[in-house]
């Protein structure tokens, strides 16, 4: 890992102390990963693809890793709309899986969006398609119909080309 990283928000840490890391700058995803049995592979793939999915965002949309393309309003406001669902869950204190949480906490707009898009993958990769698919409808409705129609979309049709 790095020895220092400075993470999407802004915050900073010692990379020896963090499991996964997307470096935008040098467009490097870093995952560091002592044990991968039993229960700890589903946590080690749900923490890489989670850094990748931010990397890929970074990638196909170009604005800052969030899950649009610049100037697309009409996708700004829907994911907006996402973190606003999100949050009014939390403070009914409606239990939120630990990915949307952690986006939640981002401490600038474009953390919160980048990290809830791609908390979706994350809790697919943790739980299975099924069960991971389930948490996201039960938690963030919005969030899955934005992942599943729009950023799979544009990532399958990038992908294509």
């Amino acid at each position: 890992m790095k020895e220092k990283v400075v993470r999407l928000d802004g915050s900073q840490g010692n990379g020896s102390g963090i499991a996964t890391f997307c470096d935008f700058e040098s467009e490097t995803v870093y995952l560091g990963a002592e044990d991968c049995s039993g229960d700890w592979e589903k946590a080690v793939c749900r923490r890489l693809a989670w850094a990748l999915s931010q990397l890929s965002q970074k990638l196909v949309f170009g604005n800052e890793g969030r899950p649009y393309n610049k100037g697309d309003v009409e996708r700004e406001r829907e994911w907006m709309r996402a973190i606003e669902e999100a949050e009014e869950r939390r403070k009914r204190g409606e239990g939120l899986d630990f990915n949307i949480d952690y986006a939640l906490n981002g401490k600038t707009l474009k953390a919160k969006e980048c990290w809830l898009a791609t908390a979706a993958p994350g809790i697919i990769a943790l739980y299975g398609s099924t069960e991971g698919r389930a948490i996201l409808q039960q938690q963030a409705p919005l969030l899955l119909s934005l992942y599943s129609k729009n950023v799979m979309g544009t990532l399958l049709a990038s992908a294509k080309r």
